[in-house]
Parts: C-alpha cells; structure tokens; sequence
C-alpha cells in the first residue's frame, strides 16, 4: 500500500501527516514525500513506524514548484495522497490531477498546533477527510511493536500527546498516590490550577490588561500555580525577576528529608518561560521582590503589573507604590492532561488505566526540566517510546532551526 504526503519544510508537519494516517487504520509499506526540491526525510520517522509495527520504505520524490506540479503529480501513482502540510497550489493541484485513488486532508481548527508533536491535539478536534467524496473517516489506532522497551522519559506536550492517543483505545482515568507530602488534596488542587482545570477568576483580567500593553512580573506562588499557563495568559510579556529566580534556586538546593517539589515545578516553570536566567545579584523574598518592581515600574515606559496569589503581597505592593493583581478564587476550566500528569507525577504515582485496565505508570523525572519518567504496562498500548523518538525530531529541527 502506498502513501504520499506532500512536504513541508517542517518535518514535524510531515510526520503528523503520515502518523495521522496510520491511526486512521492505513499500514502503508512504502511512504512518498513529494517536494519541490530534494530534501531528507524527516529523521526518525521511519522508526516511529516501525514502533507501529510498519516496516516501510520512505523516500522522496521531487515534483518542482508550480510551474511543473501539476504535469508531475499527474504521474504519481499511490493509493491514498494526504495534502495536509505543503503549500496551497500543491494541494490544489494534488487534489484536482493526481491518479490517487483518495486524496485526504487533515483538518486542525488552529492550525498552528499542527507544528506540536504527534497527539497534542485532542483527537475529537482532528478531523481526516477524504476530499474527493466529502467523506470523514474515524480513528483505527494501531498497537505497537511488541518487543519496544517499556520505559520512556517524556516532556509534558508528549504526556498530553500519550493521554490523547490512549483516548483512542477506550475510556482514561487515573489514579494518584502521593508519597511526599501529608496533603495529598492540597497538591492535588495545586496540579489542577497550573493544568488550568481550575482557574484563578482574575486571568481574564491578566488577558485584558496584557492586550492593554502591560508587562507584568510575578511572585513565586504564580510561577507554582499558574506555570506556563502565566506566559499564555500574559502574551509573553512576563519579565523574569531576580528575586523569584534567588528564591527558587535556594529552595531547590535543600537535601533536607520532605523536600517541597512545588519549589521544582515552580523552577521548571521558570526556565521554561526565560530561557535565560537574570543576571546580576538579587535577594529573594517578598520585600526584595517589591524593591525590584517598584525599580522597573520607573525604567519601563508601558505599565507594569504584579501577579500574586498572596493577598499581603497584595496589600503592601501599595505602599511601594507597586500596582498588583491580587489571584484568588476559582471557577472550573479545561484541563491540559499533559500539565497535570507531569504535576501529579512530581510528586508520587499515577497510574493510568484504559477501559479499567491499567495500562501506564507515571513516576518522577527530571522535575525541573519537566520530564516524567513513564512505565508502560501493556507491550500493545506501548506509545511511549514512539513520542520519545518524535521529541527527539522536533528537537533536532529546533537546533537547526
């Protein structure tokens, strides 16, 4: 069986397209990219396939630009063409002059989570089409190799990406056992506001006053609660604090037994937001923090504004002259899986089941750098190892990039 796919300049794109298709239940044993010029093929995709247990020849064929498409494609003889990635006149062509027996697309509602790794994206909104009879196709998801290993470290968009794909095979649901901490519940509620399962009712007024043009610092308990969900809410435009960064680094170099891993996530919250850390001394605490925006309130010429979830912060940033929004009370939200995992697993065990059965553990990783550590249970529902070698392409184009 034979599969084209027309290439992006983005491997990940391309890679999406193809794997998409196999999960529609597709098992091709030859893989055409077609491109306007010669070009790799996305590095590790074939053994994403084999890990699907698709051993199949990938190879790119060459079909020019506009001006000679049309006559090309013409040539090209596969049994289904996905004009999902690539630019518009290959599709346009592709889809009118191809001899392909079905010519599909892919269907994202944002198309810029296409550019994330395989099953970011909740399946319910991908939607597969077969554009020549206007026909929606369902999800076959494959089993995997039977002899993979069954250990993976995953970052928290494959952790989403897993728990979407288990979607696929039946109902998902999790249990947690915390072996850090006495309060099990209040880290539990910590997990479910940074996963945005439940939100702070302020955010929206996060969002209006970052569309204002404010920048905005924020005190540690945000960078613990809120994490990445904060540089979202605040269109990027969230500085990094000397103070916040001196208090995480010295909470994160305790070896003392019951270490808090909220001050990890909290840290990985950080360096995932600025990538580089502020330079130059800083004193942690509440009061150096207040120092330093009223300090940066008088040097910035746009608005500054201080997220805390802790009203006493709140409550003497108004005597430093410092304008602060004050985080608390909660309505509900939608949960990102992957946050939540990876919060959940900071901090004892997850296990996940499919239709009753356990399937997946979760344990800690590398906490800081947001990796979970996944053991899989099931040698056929073993997509961990699969999303491990997808980082490592988006990875790769990122370097080169």
């Amino acid at each position: 069986m034979r599969l084209a796919v027309i290439g992006s300049n983005k491997g990940v794109t391309t890679a999406n397209a193809v794997l998409t298709e196999v999960f529609t239940g597709l098992r091709p044993n030859e893989v055409l990219i077609l491109a306007e010029e010669q070009s790799p093929t996305p590095n590790g995709l074939a053994k994403a396939l084999w890990y699907l247990g698709i051993k199949a020849k990938l190879s790119v064929t060459i079909l020019g630009g506009p001006s000679t498409w049309k006559e090309n494609v013409s040539k090209v003889d596969t049994d289904v063409l996905d004009v999902t990635p690539g630019r518009k006149y290959m599709a346009l062509f592709s889809s009118n002059y191809s001899k392909s027996k079905e010519v599909r697309y892919v269907y994202l509602k944002r198309e810029v989570e296409g550019y994330r790794t395989f099953g970011y994206v909740p399946f319910q909104e991908v939607e597969v089409w077969e554009l020549r009879e206007g026909r929606k196709l369902s999800y076959n998801p494959p089993d995997t190799e039977g002899n993979l290993p069954n250990q993976s470290l995953l970052k928290v968009d494959s952790l989403r990406g897993l728990y979407n794909i288990l979607t696929l095979r039946g109902k998902v649901d999790y249990d947690y056992d915390n072996h850090n901490t006495n309060n099990p519940d209040q880290w539990r509620e910590v997990c479910s506001i940074r996963a945005g399962a439940k939100r702070f009712r302020q955010e929206d007024k996060i969002q209006e006053l970052a569309r204002q043009g404010h920048y905005f610092l924020a005190d540690t308990n945000v960078y613990i609660n809120l994490g990445p969900r904060v540089r979202e809410l605040t269109k990027g435009k969230i500085l990094a604090s000397k103070s916040v960064y001196r208090e995480l680094t010295e909470k994160i170099k305790t070896t003392q037994k019951g270490i808090d891993m909220k001050f990890h996530v909290g840290m990985g919250t950080f360096r995932e937001i600025h990538r580089a850390p502020p330079v130059g001394e800083g004193r942690g605490g509440d009061i150096s923090l207040l120092e330093e925006t009223k300090r940066l309130k008088t040097e910035l010429s746009e608005p500054l504004t201080l997220l805390t979830s802790d009203n006493m912060v709140s409550q003497s940033g108004k005597a430093y002259g410092v304008d602060a929004l004050y985080l608390n009370g909660f309505e509900k939200g939608e949960a990102n899986h992957g946050e939540l995992l990876y919060c959940l697993a900071a901090n004892g065990e997850v296990r996940v089941s499919v239709d009753d059965q356990e399937v997946v553990k979760l344990n800690m990783g590398q906490v800081v750098d947001r990796i979970t550590r996944v053991q899989s249970l099931n040698p056929k529902i073993n997509y961990g190892p699969l999303l491990q070698e997808l980082e490592n392409l988006i990875g790769r184009e990122s370097v080169e990039t």
